[in-house]
Parts: structure tokens; C-alpha cells; sequence
């Protein structure tokens, strides 16, 4: 073979070899970079969101959440109440984001029965509980007036802080075999109907009618409100 052919065939021969180097080089250098200085991303917002769509939201932003339990009755279970680092925070791929999920703990409607309408308030606004209507019906033998006789929900029931409680309490009493009818107006069917019975009434009636308050509430009653029957 010729010596011009054979220098021509080993210089072909040494270019893929020079070529594969490079690029094996290139790719090292590129690697070095990626783990020197790895790809970021920003802190998504996920506080607010329910856990199912926040961990979607952490894994399309390639970050891997932490999950701890808080609890917060004003806010709805399961939210995300914080989350650390904030929004906009800028973390390196894959970095542990931690979100505190709300577990409320039960809050349970206290037995308010017998005690005085200031002493009723006290325990709910404790619990940041409201007073939303009040019923009037005639004390009970041997009960004071102002005193409560009844509530809505029950005691017991779960509640929510800022949930309105139905209070029913004592007034004056009554001639003997006498009652006057509560004030219904306003309330809810179901609050209505507990008034009803403890005031030793019996509800016979009921009919609907179109207005602009919420479906279930009283908007009318008969016989009027403190009627003597």
C-alpha cells in the first residue's frame, strides 16, 4: 500500500475517535455543571388548595412535599394551612417542600341547658361560637326567667368556630294551664319545630310559600308571636 494511502486511512481512522472524545467530554463537563449547579424552580403557592391538588401541583413543579397535621377549626379539613419555604422561594429540583394539612380537632356544642343567658354567652363566645336567634316561651315550674331551657344544635353535636346557636330561654310565666307562642320568625324549620314542642305546643300545619330568604326558614306563623293559647 502506499504511504500517501495508508497516512490518508489512519487520519480517518483517528477522527471518529477525536469525535467520540469530544462528545464524552462535552457530556462530562455538562454532568460536572448539572451537579455543580443543578436545575431551579419557584415555590409554587399551594396554601388554601386541598392535598390532592397540592400534590400534583409540588410534582409538576419537581418538588417533593413533606406532610404534617395542623389544626384550625375556622378552616375547612384537609386545606393546606402553610407551607415551607413560601411562594416564589427558588429551590433546586427534587428540594422538600413541607405543608401543614389541616386535621381540625372536633369542637363539640356545650350543654348550655339551665344556666343564665349572660352565662350561655360567655361559654359560646369561649369557643367563638354566636348567639343567632333567641326564643322566648314561658318559664317552666320552678325555672326563673332568662334562663335557658333549650338550644340548637343539641349539646354534644359538632360545631364550627363561628357557627350561629339557637338559644331558647325562660320568660315570665304563664297563667295556669296557659302559654303564649314563641317567636318564630326567621328561624330554621327544624329550630322551629324544637321551640314548638317544648313550649308544650303541637305543630299542626305547615304550608310553603315563595320568598326571598333561605329554603327551610319561617317567614310566617299563626297564631302571632306572644299570643296567649
Amino acid at each position: 500500500m502506499a504511504p500517501s494511502l495508508r497516512r490518508r486511512l489512519t487520519v480517518w481512522g483517528i477522527i471518529p475517535g477525536v469525535a467520540l472524545l469530544a462528545l464524552f467530554g462535552w457530556l462530562g463537563a455538562q454532568a460536572v455543571a448539572t451537579f455543580l449547579e443543578p436545575p431551579t424552580v419557584e415555590v409554587p403557592n399551594v396554601k388554601g388548595k386541598n392535598l390532592q391538588d397540592t400534590l400534583k401541583i409540588l410534582a409538576d413543579a419537581r418538588l417533593t412535599p413533606r406532610v404534617s397535621e395542623g389544626s384550625d377549626q375556622t378552616q375547612l379539613k384537609g386545606i393546606v394551612l402553610a407551607q415551607n419555604p413560601i411562594a416564589g422561594t427558588t429551590l433546586t429540583e427534587q428540594r422538600i417542600v413541607e405543608i401543614t394539612v389541616n386535621r381540625p380537632r372536633p369542637l363539640l356544642m356545650p350543654d348550655l341547658a339551665g344556666k343564665s343567658v349572660s352565662e350561655a354567652k360567655l361559654a359560646l363566645t369561649e369557643l367563638s361560637l354566636l348567639i343567632g336567634r333567641t326564643a322566648v316561651i314561658p318559664a317552666p315550674a320552678g325555672m326563673a326567667p332568662s334562663m335557658i331551657v333549650g338550644q340548637s344544635p343539641p349539646a354534644q353535636t359538632e360545631v364550627v368556630k363561628g357557627q350561629r346557636i339557637t338559644l331558647l330561654v325562660s320568660g315570665s310565666k304563664a297563667a295556669a294551664g296557659k302559654t303564649f307562642i314563641p317567636d318564630l320568625s326567621g328561624l330554621s324549620f327544624d329550630d322551629a319545630k324544637l321551640i314548638v314542642t317544648v313550649a308544650g305546643l303541637r305543630l299542626v300545619e305547615v304550608r310553603t310559600k315563595p320568598s326571598n330568604l333561605p329554603t327551610g326558614v319561617v317567614i310566617s306563623q299563626s297564631p302571632k308571636a306572644y299570643s296567649t293559647v
